[in-house]
């Protein structure tokens, strides 16, 4: 087999995984440009914390938000607790 063939052939290789790197990168920070590393940390753990998707909690954050903060409450031992206001609901 004649070596510059193969020397021009991982030549045009490197170039075109070069290429081909570059364009992959730029879409990268294409899509990360739109993104807040701060919110999307606070949609991350809204996600973990809810079990909802995570394109649901960036769609809908403040849906996410409510489903987590009643999440918190003990519902069975605030009827324990007082059954009148828990027969109410």
């Amino acid at each position: 087999m004649d070596e510059s063939l193969i020397g021009a052939s991982v030549d045009e290789y490197i170039k075109n995984k070069s290429t081909l790197e570059k364009e992959q990168l730029k879409a990268s920070l294409g899509l990360a440009v739109d993104y807040n590393p701060d919110q999307e940390a606070k949609f991350i753990n809204m996600a973990r914390d809810s079990g909802l998707p995570l394109e649901t909690v960036r769609n809908q954050p403040d849906d996410a938000r409510r489903m987590i903060e009643l999440n918190k409450f003990n519902f069975d031992n605030m009827y324990l607790q007082d059954w009148v206001l828990a027969k109410a609901y």
